[in-house]
């Protein structure tokens, strides 16, 4: 059963949208891709960085651009 508060670290996440991890930490580091600090660990909600992308694909394509 998946919960709606479900965190995952960057090495989990990276693996999982089959990125490199640094990529992933430059997001969080420019406010791309919203984090959560706990300690010293970085935690991420997945379909937090879900929206975030989703966002750059339409960014990059133009999308919401137009009038």
């Amino acid at each position: 059963m998946e919960t709606k508060n479900h965190y995952t670290d960057i090495p989990t996440e990276a693996d999982r949208l089959n990125i490199a991890q640094r990529t992933l930490w430059r997001w969080i580091k420019a406010r791309r891709v919203p984090s959560y600090k706990v300690g010293r660990r970085i935690l991420l909600r997945p379909d937090e960085v879900d929206i975030a992308l989703g966002r750059f694909r339409s960014a990059a394509i133009g999308e919401g651009n137009q009038k």
